[in-house]
């Protein structure tokens, strides 16, 4: 399957903090839903074998990671071995159309 890039315009959302009861209420429900929600997809790991190996791939031949220029080799050899070991807490299994999400990449939406 060849990468897909989607483009969303976002000038009307906001990205908090501060988050406020209202907002923390509609995210949770969200999530819920979106955990609710069944899909008939193949398994992550069966489209994307490698997609938990990225970190692995950097370690074995950094060069191409490096020649990005977001990052400095130093930084590179510091976090490399956390970063390798965050992968093996990957969890890929499950029929849920979401697994994880964080603060940080919540936006909300004037009026919704």
């Amino acid at each position: 399957m060849p990468p897909l890039l989607l483009l969303e315009e976002f000038r009307q959302g906001f990205w908090p903090p501060p988050w406020d009861n209202p907002m923390g209420e509609a995210v949770l429900t969200t999530l819920a839903e979106l955990h609710a929600t069944a899909v008939a997809l193949p398994p992550l790991a069966a489209v994307h074998p490698r997609v938990a190996q990225g970190w692995h791939e950097v370690a074995a031949d950094p060069q191409p990671c490096l020649s990005l220029g977001l990052a400095s080799s130093a930084w590179l050899d510091r976090s490399l071995p956390a970063l390798v070991a965050s992968t093996e807490l990957v969890i890929l299994a499950g029929a849920f159309l979401t697994h994880s999400t964080r603060g940080g990449s919540a936006m909300g939406c004037a009026g919704a």
